[in-house]
């Protein structure tokens, strides 16, 4: 049923999951309030059994579509606009991020692949002794790498023309930054 409502409706619309919380919200005072829908004077324990078990199957489906509008509302903002692309953007080598993520113990790089917005950079642990910091490994998106070359490795891969369109660096342009 959900490949041909897809035919019908794209994937990134709310209105599937939209549809299973109404169904499934429907559901609940149709079970609590069976005796007025119908009257058995004395429903078997099977009947009570199944009713409850379709309650809870349909919480369960309701956890699921609440999940899955999330879900698309984290595809839809990751997707980027093509107006937005070409502002405040700054193309950075892989040797630029690289040296970027080996001289800054902590930092964070919002890139654009494929039309989506990736972040990628390196992360630290600290004590407030001292503030020295160790654990440092690298990242692209929850991919981590233990140490710089895996994360070059990576980048190569990802990265066929050793370039990419940078967003923002630590919250801010890349056009303020100095490289």
């Amino acid at each position: 049923m959900k490949k041909l409502f897809y035919k019908i409706f794209p994937k990134d619309t709310y209105t599937f999951p939209v549809l299973k919380i109404i169904i499934c919200v429907a559901l609940w005072p149709a079970v609590w309030f069976r005796d007025i829908f119908y009257s058995l004077d004395k429903e078997p324990l099977t009947v009570k059994q199944i009713l409850f078990i379709c309650l809870y199957m349909s919480g369960a489906f309701l956890l699921g579509a609440i999940l899955e509008i999330k879900d698309i509302y984290k595809k839809r903002h990751k997707k980027v606009k093509p107006a937005k692309r070409k502002s405040k953007t700054r193309e950075l080598s892989i040797a630029d991020i690289i040296k970027l993520s080996r001289e800054n113990d902590i930092i964070e790089i919002k890139a654009i692949i494929n039309n989506e917005y990736i972040l990628l950079g390196s992360s630290s642990e600290c004590k407030t002794i001292g503030y020295e910091f160790y654990n440092k490994i690298y990242y692209i998106e929850e991919k981590e790498f233990e140490t710089i070359e895996a994360f070059e490795c990576e980048l190569n891969v990802l990265l066929p023309d050793r370039s990419i369109e940078v967003v923002k660096i630590d919250g801010v342009s890349p056009e303020k930054y100095k490289i």
